[in-house]
């Protein structure tokens, strides 16, 4: 059994494609030329993907805060984890599953994602949305076009119910989340002929869905719309929208926190793909994202400025510090 508060902080990191060493070299290069131009609070970069950086280079600097840590009464747990964005076997989501099988689960978390944008500290992330993938056949018969009467071409089927599926709005969204789109990402069917009509048609879509929509709402919708033509359909929740109360502790706590650093507060977003904050939010642990500038993320030059490594481990001490007071 748990005694007290148990706190949960993660650290992502992800694997990316490996650059050539003159990309590396590159990327070293305009680091240092932009740190030379930017003001003396940035001295210089360090090169780890993002999600890592937020946390795990940090972790070797706690240690020596230890006494700032004694006012947290409480269990704290650090998890770093490559198996994120994918299957996720032995990442958070099989951590989680022990821990829930221990009685273990912690009681708050944070995931140290790349949440800022402009300025370190300007944005948290306390909800995701979901995503949604589909594929969508349409089925007819193939043919010849100079006998239109023996064919049943299945892009005419689909034509009059296109403009109800590509970008439809699912809801209207709401004060967290955008509307729920519908994206339909690739469609295909034929020969690469002009003489011969397709036997049948694929699209394929994905769906960023808010909690205002479930897979089912989406099922339900698309079986209605398309009752009428003869078609199969495949829907999968890669991933499961969450929110987390504004209200919560931990949301104001580190809002707080991040406000008294910075001399403003954050904004609340839930904007972007999924993370793996969603594993902690299905287990009912109050969960928030805070972590460096993503403004390089995913680029040849991903780089972190040590500066907001430094600001993000204060802000986790002093949370940390402060908690029960």
């Amino acid at each position: 059994m748990k005694a007290g508060v148990a706190a949960f902080l993660c650290a992502i990191r992800e694997f990316v494609d490996c650059v050539e060493s003159q990309n590396l070299q590159a990327s070293t290069k305009g680091a240092n030329a932009e740190s030379q131009n930017t003001t003396s609070e940035v001295s210089d970069y360090g090169l780890p993907q993002l999600d890592e950086s937020s946390l795990a280079t940090t972790q070797e600097q706690d240690s020596s805060d230890s006494t700032r840590l004694q006012g947290f009464k409480g269990i704290l747990s650090v998890l770093l984890t490559s198996d994120e964005e994918g299957a996720a076997i032995f990442g958070t989501k099989y951590t989680l599953e022990c821990l829930k099988e221990r009685d273990l689960l912690p009681d708050f978390a944070i995931v140290a994602e790349p949440t800022s944008v402009a300025k370190f500290g300007d944005m948290i992330k306390v909800g995701r949305r979901g995503s949604i993938n589909g594929i969508l056949r349409v089925f007819g018969k193939q043919g010849h076009v100079a006998y239109p009467k023996k064919c049943v071409n299945p892009v005419e089927l689909i034509a009059p119910y296109l403009s109800q599926i590509a970008g439809y709005e699912l809801d209207k969204g709401s004060a967290e989340f955008e509307p729920s789109k519908l994206v339909i990402t690739d469609i295909r069917g034929g020969l690469e002929v002009v003489n011969v009509t397709p036997n049948d048609l694929k699209i394929m879509f994905n769906v960023r869905n808010s909690t205002q929509t479930s897979l089912e709402d989406l099922r339900q919708y698309l079986e209605n719309l398309l009752s009428k033509i003869p078609h199969s359909l495949e829907l999968n929740q890669s991933s499961k929208p969450f929110l987390t109360n504004k209200q919560s502790r931990i949301v104001q706590r580190i809002a707080k926190v991040l406000e008294s650093k910075n001399g403003f507060a954050p904004e609340f977003s839930t904007s972007g793909g999924t993370s793996d904050a969603r594993y902690f939010a299905e287990y009912g642990v109050s969960v928030v994202e805070c972590g460096v500038c993503n403004d390089s993320i995913h680029s040849i030059n991903e780089r972190v400025r040590l500066s907001e490594v430094e600001s993000l481990q204060n802000v986790f001490l002093t949370l940390l510090a402060q908690w029960n007071l």
